[in-house]
């Protein structure tokens, strides 16, 4: 039987659904609408039963406020209702208002005397306890550690949908009954048999507890609380909650539930009959429009142009190139309603899956300056402060690794301090750990990573200074062991200071290991934390302490929430527990809680799931592409497509809500909704989802988001405005360009940081940030004195310059000096260093016995001794570290690895003297001198033939200016005095006067010719000019011994003329021009020390640097390889650029 009645059909409920659905949208007249109250169960397009829903809550709640209550599907929605009753006059409204869940948690917390609920997190802490207990049953799940959260998470998604679907597992599964689904049965059996013992319950059993007391009839005050009851029902409920909706409608005197309803039959086929299953019932429909029928239709199998025309004026589509282009384009559009001064309140932004697209939202929101409030806050794993809390704990828990301690020393939550008192002094000093000092001496002393001894490496770091101490005292120089250890790179008292401070912090922190319970870990987590000048959970923070941030205090909270918890936990109160098992049950119950949003004024974002039968005058949905939605992977954990089948999980169920979600959200927009998607994402193609296939097939509709023809600065990003103002300013339209800046911004200022790009742009080096200081007399006048006539030049110092005069300008001009290079062996320059004082001992051996020149025959002698003296010096290097370890083996080699790199040496020097095939020997070229200095401070170790004076080399520059005539250079370009001071490696000497230079180079590469014939590497020529002004004897060439994996001698430079007696080695591909370089060497260095008084140290801007080269400031140095003029350095072009520019 049929009753109309103000516009709305009803019929009289019968077995017959077929004449349900034919009379469900007989609409006629929306408004005015009058719902009998003998109809229980209503029929409402999503979003069209919530307002319906909330009027009648409203109007029963004035008459029995004790009594009436309005249940919701979601929580989102909760929140938007009482928001909305808020401003009824009556604050006990929003008190009746839940979801299913938190009404079972209600009823519970009035009438569950006894009964403890758990929340999500308190669940897996317990279910790792079951499964600990029964792990010789689950070898599947266990493999000796404890169960990982993510397993754990899955498993109780598993448990949820199982229960909420009242399923025998595994039994259910039949014939597909494996070893997987026995042990999941398992852990399922015994977890609720815990729960049961334990008189807990969760979410899900929490439900079964509550419709079990409703079929108790004697629970007479249980359902006193219930007269009116207004339920608005969520798509397709499970079976334990259409149960516990059946035991409501059949308990309660006056119940209205509302399902969702729409045209598609194969989406909305749920009639809600269930709800009385053996009685006869009114229903009724609220109407709904033209409009929001079309949309419940939109994935019927012939989707009707006539429907597509009406939603036309409703919708509109976008693809964007990428989900950034995506996000700046709905923030535009936003800006454009908020100038139609729609609040922004009114506007909604939601995702398939927001938690991938917040990543983005913030950045670009922010630029847009667009405030916005998300459905779900943020984790508390990501505020820093609780960060901070776990990284102390995963740093005891990993026994101090470098890593987690440096770390966690650098944060700027941890502020310890100490007191110690000096020994002649009567007062107490407090001093704070410093972590840049750490920092630096790890890196000096080869503290690198992993786990480290930290009080065996930090009384090897007291040994060394103690020894560098005594040898200052003694002034016994750098020898043995010392020679290789680093140089000390802060004060003795700074690192002793460090080193305490870091050995009594690593001292509290062990205090956490102590196996005690849960309570008493709490205790001393709590105490430790104070104890290091860190918040502390639980406690004020003291005066003079680290003061917090409103975040930071509601994070602080939350996690003293969660160790609160954990003492609450069953069974934990007498249990002693490990550090790292207490800490695994902080992460447990970490999992997921989340920080206290605020509820501020801003734009809602939000998932598809979040905004079910909302209303929202303006959304946008957005990343409408395949994989997002729907997703790709919807199956539950452990179970695969063929058991899916057997339970409910499979792909046609979850299109069906993934369609039913997609078509709730589309109903949400009451004014207008935006779809977007993007084409590519990560470099690759992204297609659109098949959910839009159904609008683009019936026709075009209206797009948005096009760029406005005239730029409006109010519409634009920060970045953007920068864009079009610097547009504007680049065309002189200057008032067009302030339309574009920041009311605090000057024309005059963005120009001049403009000027400063473009002349970085173009390689013209003329200030101050490209090294060229010159501009002032005082400057030219303090470098004049500083590198003055007795200023003792190295041959490194002026090949620095000759490379890269920038970097001298950063070295040895403003003193920067880089941080020591991470490693876990010697750094390059001790290895240099070992490597040197092995090669000198060694030929010093051999000229004390006479042995040179060395041949084959004596090979074996030779390879005993170089070997006994590397291993005396290899010997006293403190390292012990794997790298280390096979640095030496490369170095002494064995039977095991073959020769190693000494034996080599050994091989390469007899090589060098010995006779041809035809049995021509070269010239007898005997090493004499070695480590041979002049000039420069004597050392232990330097040849008895070095010399205190240093060699001026402007007048070595003058005398060859006087011989030749065909140089262009003149006496101005040479200063008055020059003096060179050095060590040379190795001087090898005939009988006749003759002599070589031999530099050891022990880095991956040695200078190319190239590089000595432009004057670049310029120890060779200097060195060879040096020693033949101290003796003069005749200079015949310079090579380089590079010692590697492999020993090669490379004759870089020689004298042609002395070609043929030439000891053997690597010969250039075309014959050096002796004279030529070295007179451009003299050239070079002579201007180059003008150009250094002269306050000139320019970028490189002709070439590139050169990779091959290290280093060490590249991270500061203002070279680019697109600075792109043919100009070159401007100082060379005074009549194209102009001085002074």
């Amino acid at each position: 039987m049929h009753h109309i009645y103000g516009g709305i059909t009803y019929s009289q409920q019968t077995n017959r659904m077929d004449e349900i659905k034919k009379t469900l949208f007989m609409v006629i007249h929306p408004m005015n609408i009058h719902m009998p109250e003998e109809a229980p169960l209503l029929y409402a397009i999503p979003g069209r039963g919530f307002q319906d829903l909330l009027d009648r809550f409203s109007v029963s709640i004035q008459k029995k406020p004790e009594t009436s209550w309005l249940i919701l599907p979601t929580e989102t929605l909760v929140l938007q209702a009482k928001d909305l009753l808020t401003g009824r006059n009556n604050p006990e409204i929003t008190d009746r208002i839940f979801t299913p869940d938190t009404l079972c948690l209600f009823l519970l917390s009035k009438y569950g005397e006894g009964i403890t609920y758990l929340s999500d997190s308190e669940t897996r802490l317990l279910l790792s306890r079951v499964i600990a207990d029964h792990s010789k049953e689950l070898s599947l799940f266990m493999n000796g550690s404890s169960p990982s959260g993510r397993m754990l998470a899955d498993l109780q998604r598993l448990f949820s949908y199982i229960i909420r679907n009242e399923l025998n597992y595994p039994e259910c599964l039949e014939n597909l009954q494996t070893r997987k689904s026995d042990q999941i049965g398992v852990i399922n059996s015994a977890f609720h048999r815990r729960l049961e013992s334990l008189n807990h319950v969760n979410s899900d059993t929490l439900i079964q507890w509550v419709i079990e007391s409703l079929e108790r009839k004697s629970q007479d005050k249980f359902l006193s609380l219930f007269t009116h009851v207004f339920w608005l029902g969520k798509y397709n409920p499970e079976p334990l909650e259409k149960r516990l909706i059946q035991r409501y409608a059949e308990e309660i005197p006056h119940m209205i539930y509302t399902a969702p309803m729409g045209e598609d039959t194969s989406i909305f086929g749920d009639d809600a009959s269930w709800i009385y299953p053996s009685k006869k019932f009114e229903s009724g429909t609220i109407p709904a429009s033209p409009r929001e029928k079309a949309v419940t239709s939109l994935f019927s199998d012939n989707f009707p142009e006539e429907k597509a025309c009406i939603l036309r004026d409703a919708l509109s589509l976008t693809k964007w190139k990428d989900p950034v282009s995506e996000l700046s384009g709905i923030a535009k559009e936003i800006l454009r309603l908020k100038k139609q001064n729609i609040p922004w309140n009114d506007i909604a932004v939601v995702f398939p899956d927001p938690g991938i697209a917040l990543g983005y939202l913030a950045d670009v929101f922010d630029d847009y300056h667009i405030p916005y409030n998300c459905s779900t806050a943020p984790h508390l794993s990501v505020s820093p402060l609780i960060s901070f809390f776990m990284l102390l704990g995963e740093c005891v828990e990993k026994g101090f690794r470098y890593e987690e301690l440096i770390r966690l020393i650098r944060s700027p939550y941890l502020n310890y301090s100490w007191i110690s008192v000096e020994k002649d002094e009567t007062e107490n000093y407090h001093n704070f750990l410093d972590f840049e000092s750490l920092d630096l001496i790890c890196r000096s002393y080869g503290i690198t990573g992993g786990y480290i001894d930290w009080d065996g490496r930090f009384e090897q770091i007291i040994g060394h200074i103690t020894s560098e101490k005594e040898s200052e005292e003694t002034g016994s120089g750098e020898n043995g062991s010392l020679a290789y250890i680093p140089k000390r790179p802060l004060p003795r008292e700074t690192i002793l200071q460090t080193i305490e401070g870091t050995k009594n912090l690593i001292q509290v922190l062990r205090n956490l290991l102590a196996r005690s319970t849960a309570s008493e870990h709490c205790k001393a987590f709590r105490i430790t934390l104070k104890s290091i000048g860190s918040p502390s959970p639980g406690t004020m923070v003291e005066e003079g302490g680290i003061e917090l941030s409103d975040d930071e205090q509601n994070a602080l909270l939350a996690f003293d929430e969660i160790l609160t918890s954990l003492l609450q936990q069953p069974e934990s109160e007498n249990e002693n527990i490990s550090f790292p098992e207490f800490l695994s049950r902080v992460r447990l119950l970490l999992m997921d809680k989340k920080i206290k949003a605020g509820d501020n004024d801003g734009v809602f974002v939000a998932g598809i799931s979040d905004i079910e039968h909302m209303q929202i005058p303006y959304i946008f949905i957005a990343s409408i592409n395949e994989g997002l939605i729907p997703r790709l992977n919807y199956r539950l954990p452990f179970v695969n497509g063929s058991e899916g089948g057997k339970i409910g999980d499979d792909l046609h169920t979850y299109l069906r809500k993934e369609r039913y979600r997609f078509i709730s959200a589309l109903l949400t927009g009451k004014e207008h909704v935006y779809l977007s998607s993007f084409e590519h994402r990560d470099e690759r193609t992204a297609l659109c989802s098949s959910f839009l296939g159904p609008l683009e097939q019936v026709g075009i509709f209206p797009t948005w988001g096009e760029e406005p023809a005239i730029p409006e600065p109010d519409q634009f990003s920060d970045s953007e405005n920068a864009y079009y103002s610097g547009t504007m300013m680049a065309s002189s339209r200057w008032d067009e360009a302030l339309l574009f800046l920041p009311d605090n911004e000057r024309i005059s200022d963005v120009v001049f940081r403009i000027g400063i790009e473009r002349n970085f742009r173009f390689r013209l080096n003329r200030s101050v940030y490209d090294g060229i200081i010159r501009t002032k007399a005082s400057i030219r006048k303090e470098m004049e004195e500083r590198f003055g006539p007795s200023y003792p030049w190295s041959a490194t110092l002026l090949e620095t310059y000759a490379r890269c005069p920038y970097r001298f300008y950063l070295e040895h001009i403003l003193n920067i000096k880089p941080l020591p290079m991470l490693g876990s062996d010697l750094s390059s320059d001790a290895k240099g260093r070992l490597i040197h004082s092995v090669v000198c001992r060694f030929k010093r051996r051999m000229q004390e016995r006479d042995a040179f020149p060395l041949r084959q025959e004596e090979y074996h002698d030779a390879v005993s001794s170089i070997l006994e003296i590397a291993s005396e010096e290899l010997d006293t290097v403190s390292y012990e570290t794997p790298v280390w370890l096979a640095k030496r083996r490369q170095l002494l080699g064995g039977e095991r690895y073959g020769a190693g790199m000494f034996e080599k040496y050994v091989a390469a020097e007899i090589a060098r003297l010995a006779p041809d095939e035809e049995g021509d020997e070269p010239a007898h070229f005997i090493p004499k001198h070695f480590e041979f200095s002049f000039g420069a401070v004597h050392e232990d170790g330097d040849d008895p033939a070095s010399v205190k004076d240093p060699v001026d080399i402007a007048a070595i520059a003058r005398r060859r200016l006087n011989k030749k005539k065909d140089i262009s250079w003149t006496s101005e370009d040479i200063p008055d005095s020059l003096l060179l001071c050095g060590k040379i490696d190795r001087i090898d000497i005939t009988k006749t006067g003759d002599f070589g230079v031999v530099d050891y180079k022990t880095g991956i590469k040695i200078p190319s010719t190239t590089e000595i014939t432009q004057g670049k590497a310029l120890q060779l020529p200097l060195y060879l000019l040096a020693y033949a002004e101290i003796t003069n004897n005749n200079p015949v060439y310079g090579s380089y011994c590079h010692l590697h994996r492999s020993v090669t001698h490379a004759m870089s430079l020689y004298n042609p003329e002395y070609k043929s007696r030439l000891p053997r080695g690597k010969m250039p591909k075309s014959e050096s021009k002796w004279e030529d370089i070295m007179d451009n060497a003299l050239f070079q260095v002579c201007r180059q020390s003008m150009q250094i008084h002269q306050g000139i140290f320019p970028i490189h801007a002709d070439r590139g640097c050169n990779p091959d080269w290290f280093c060490p400031y590249k991270t500061i140095c203002r070279f680019q390889p697109d600075r792109g003029s043919h100009l070159g350095e401007w100082i060379n072009y005074p009549e194209k650029t102009g001085e002074g520019v």
